[in-house]
């Protein structure tokens, strides 16, 4: 027998955001995300948890849902943005420049 400790495999759910956390189908699709890459014998690190939830951070619930889902589908081993032409993509309004007022006839000196 070996000396090892038994751990069970972690979900990362406790590092969501509370806009995930709350969210039905994006729970459901990230734990599909980790038992997929635990699956494909790459498990996810709380470090790359960490970092791929803070990528997702800064997309809408809907967005980063799709996001995840689509890497699942593709069978790929990292979460990325969505292109241009995704529909999602296409509804979503742009934020602008933080630093713009959104008028357009007022000009830095």
């Amino acid at each position: 027998m070996s000396n090892k400790k038994a751990t069970k495999p972690d979900n990362f759910v406790y590092l969501l955001p509370e806009k995930f956390v709350q969210n039905k189908e994006f729970l459901e699709v990230w734990l599909d995300w980790v038992d997929y890459r635990r699956e494909i014998r790459h498990p996810i690190t709380r470090i790359a948890a960490k970092r791929q939830i803070k990528v997702l951070n800064k997309y809408s619930v809907q967005i980063a849902t799709a996001m995840v889902d689509r890497s699942i589908n593709m069978g790929w081993r990292g979460i990325f943005p969505l292109n241009d032409n995704h529909e999602l993509m296409r509804q979503q309004k742009p934020l602008g420049d933080p630093g713009t007022t959104g008028n357009e006839e007022l000009r830095p000196f």
